[in-house]
């Protein structure tokens, strides 16, 4: 059953256009904070279950790897009663969205990094450092 994203979506609007952070109490900064971390870790569940049906060794498939790490690195660290922390989980919630929605094969807007050809609209240098760093991030036990 597929899970009903607007909500969340309306609401990842509202709290990214927050501007005070004392706009809500603490504790309902928490309670938002809780409800997306359980979204986003059933998100992430889907994610992983796209995936595990794609090629080992495509871009598609590492990048997958790469935001389920870091999905799992940020979902790791205890929320908190902060605007600050809402608004990490609200572009946690979206990045993983933004993963799942992409067909399986077609290379997103980041995929592009791996590539040979030069980027003729980018004054930046190429990323192509090693992020073997982020996959290897785990909870700490406790």
């Amino acid at each position: 059953m597929p899970l009903d994203r607007a909500p969340y979506e309306c609401s990842g609007a509202a709290v990214l256009s927050w501007t005070d952070p004392a706009a809500l109490a603490p504790h309902d900064f928490e309670q938002i904070a809780l409800r997306l971390t359980g979204h986003a870790r059933a998100v992430a569940t889907d994610v992983r279950h796209r995936a595990d049906i794609l090629d080992e060794g495509t871009g598609p498939h590492a990048l997958a790897e790469i935001i389920l790490a870091e999905a799992q690195r940020r979902l790791c660290t205890p929320h908190q009663g902060t605007l600050r922390c809402v608004r990490n989980r609200t572009r946690l919630v979206r990045a993983l969205y933004d993963r799942l929605d992409r067909p399986p094969g077609r290379p997103g807007r980041r995929d592009h990094l791996n590539r040979d050809r030069p980027q003729a609209d980018s004054t930046r240098p190429r990323v192509t450092a090693p992020v073997v760093a982020l996959c290897t991030v785990t909870c700490p036990t406790g």
